[in-house]
């Protein structure tokens, strides 16, 4: 998740913002949530910028949805989370440590941004909610069954144990 915010409002701004987060479920505008990064959206005479702490573009207008969005991708496929011995890239669902490098899938990316996101702790209903939206039979051994295959990933890939436990519905990761 990745907060799309401006410094200084204005029509043209708030507008690109409430498309691109109605539109693309990887971004927010609501800074109650968690994200990993935020990204600020300007307005000028001439251009729109994008940018974060480590990336600047500016796009000459007028400027098609579509490149908005395929520009705005491009910063967010490289914006990393470091956490232990390994560099997780959310957008891309990339996780690597020194030698190795995986592609998850796409539910045990999700499990991973909430765990990340959330230090201290993630409610496992909501989580379930977040993975399944439509069940209209909520089963949690299938997010445990999840969860135990991501664990199991990371122990055959890494070699290394991803250690999370769970007390009263509620599932932390445990790492530094």
């Amino acid at each position: 998740m990745f907060l799309l915010t401006s410094k200084r409002k204005d029509f043209i701004t708030d507008h690109i913002i409430n498309l691109l987060t109605y539109n693309i479920d990887y971004l927010t505008e609501n800074t109650e949530k968690s994200f990993f990064k935020k990204i600020f959206v300007e307005n000028s005479n001439e251009n729109i910028r994008i940018y974060s702490d480590e990336i600047k573009i500016s796009l000459k207008k007028p400027i098609s949805l579509y490149s908005l969005h395929s520009n705005l991708f491009s910063i967010l496929s490289n914006i990393f989370f470091k956490f232990d011995q390994f560099i997780y890239y959310p957008l891309p669902q990339k996780i690597e440590n020194k030698n190795i490098s995986i592609k998850l899938t796409h539910t045990h990316s999700i499990i991973l941004n909430n765990l990340l996101l959330n230090k201290s702790g993630t409610e496992k209903m909501e989580l379930y909610k977040v993975l399944w939206p439509s069940d209209k039979n909520i089963q949690l051994n299938k997010l445990d069954t999840h969860l135990t295959n991501l664990k199991n990933l990371f122990e055959k890939e890494f070699n290394y144990n991803l250690n999370y436990f769970s007390k009263q519905s509620i599932i932390k990761l445990l790492i530094d």
